[in-house]
Order: structure tokens, then sequence, then C-alpha cells
């Protein structure tokens, strides 16, 4: 198939792009250029394609200023918006239109699957609202939207920084991080969209996120006991506002999520809990340390 994909060399995209060329696709890497005010670009190549995967945007792992939250939602409205765009004109329409949000959507009291209500009340939140309504205007193809949850890699994203600090043999807490923390591991958000690629059957919102529901302070304790850590350090709440700012929420504050539809279609989880997760990872991180 021919696969193409915003946001292709981010860290979830590259690792998606050499998966899925390993698989035998071809993947067409949608570059800033494609994304040019009045220009052909995207619609000549989205032409060819039967696959479309949306991961653009600005990264949220960055401290939210005003002038940020302004660049993270118009990164991802806008790209979106044209890539809906191009596939309206396309006469012979792609298989597959697979656009990305976040968890970030739901309620932080309850235990939420993809039929749960969503809340706007804060600004991740509306932000996943106003970039999934966009994506929903696409009705020519198939259309997933695939929530992620934090998605854990020793390669990038928030593992590689919290790996650290445990490097020199400390563990880093958050007074309030005893909240759920949805995480996926890499492997299985890829898996997951490889999933989605080839079942049909898959349409609408897909939580992809892990079926365990566990703290962020839980996982620390996991990372803990794995790299031996001697010193454990609890960050106060008044200290993690002052270094990440809102963003600090992403890590403390987050949801109970269920990944409903992936389990009932059958997906299977190479990482269906933390501890299965860092097991697996233990050996390649040490000998990384080396």
């Amino acid at each position: 198939m021919n696969i193409a994909i915003s946001g292709a060399s981010g860290f979830i995209g590259s690792a998606l792009s050499s998966f899925l060329e390993i698989k035998g696709h071809k993947v067409i890497p949608l570059g800033r250029k494609y994304f040019i005010d009045g220009s052909d670009f995207l619609y000549n190549e989205l032409s060819n394609c039967d696959v479309i995967i949306n991961l653009a945007g600005a990264t949220i792992n960055k401290r939210w200023t005003e002038d940020y939250k302004k660049k993270i939602l118009s990164s991802r409205i806008n790209a979106t918006r044209k890539i809906v765009n191009a596939i309206a004109r396309i006469p012979d329409k792609p298989r597959l239109f697979i656009s990305t949000s976040a968890v970030g959507c739901y309620p932080i009291d309850i235990e939420s699957d993809e039929d749960s209500p969503t809340e706007s009340s804060n600004f991740l939140a509306s932000v996943c609202r106003e970039w999934e309504l966009e994506a929903g205007k696409s009705k020519a193809c198939r259309n997933v939207i695939c929530r992620f949850g934090v998605v854990l890699s020793p390669s990038g994203g928030a593992l590689k920084q919290i790996l650290l600090s445990l490097k020199f043999k400390i563990a880093v807490k958050f007074s309030s991080g005893n909240s759920p923390f949805p995480w996926i591991s890499l492997n299985d958000l890829i898996n997951a969209i490889y999933f989605i690629i080839n079942n049909e059957n898959v349409n609408g919102i897909v939580n992809c996120v892990s079926p365990e529901i566990i703290s962020y302070n839980k996982i620390i304790c996991y990372l803990k006991h794995s790299f031996h850590a001697i010193i454990s350090i609890t960050i106060p709440s008044y200290i993690k506002r002052t270094i990440f700012g809102e963003m600090g929420s992403v890590i403390t504050g987050g949801q109970r999520v269920i990944p409903r539809k992936l389990l009932s279609m059958g997906f299977k989880y190479q990482h269906p809990s933390i501890d299965n997760f860092i097991k697996k990872l233990s050996p390649a991180i040490m000998n990384d340390r080396g």
C-alpha cells in the first residue's frame, strides 16, 4: 500500500514509517511543502495513496505559554483541515484516513471508553475537541480517530526524560502523581495503528492506551526497582507548576481510560502492563547505559 504520513519525522512518525516500510509498504512523508497555501503538492500526493495517517502537530512536551498554546492548536487544525479538503477533491478516494487526538479529552474523575462523554474544561481537552471536529468532516472514506495516551519508549517522549534521573540512581516522583496515568508503549501503538489499517470493521474513535490503569508514581516505583535507584525525590505540586506550568497536568492529572474497542476486536498487546513493559526493556536500557 501507499501510506502518506504527516508528522513522519517526529518521535512516533519516524518509528511508524520504519515499521511500515519493513512490512513492504511505501511511505510518503508529508513535509511542510505539502501544506503551503495554494499548493497542489498535497492533493497530487494523496491522490495516489491508499491510507493517510495524520500525526502533524507541535509537541505538547514544552511549556505552554499563551503563544505556544496557539501553536499547539493551529498546527493541528490547519494540517488536518488541508488533508480533509484534499481528500474531498480526490476522485478515487483513499481507503482510510487516520487522524490522531489524545485521551486528555476525557474527564479525570470517571472511567471512560470510546462511548463515554468528553469534556472541554481545560486546554488539552478543548484542543482535542476542535481537532476531532476537523478530522470528522472527512466523510468520503473510512475514518478513524486514535486517542493516544502517553507514549512510552526509551528512544523519546516522556520516558526518555524520566530515564535521565534514573541513570544517576535518582527516582523523581510528584506529590500529585497518584492520579491515573494513561499510557501505551510505542511498539503497541504502532501495532495498534497497523491493526486498524488491516481491519476494515474498525471505525470512529479508538482509545490507544494500555489496558492497565496505573499512576505515574507507581510507574516510577517499578523503574526505581529496575534501576536499583537509591535516592527518591518527591517534587511538591507548587514546584511542578513552576517547572512545567500548565503542561504538568499531563503527567499528574490523567484519566481512567479503557481501550474497549481494541480489546473487543481482539488486538493483542505486547506490553499489557507496565511491569511487563519495563522487564522487556530493561536489558536494552542497561546495555545502552554502558
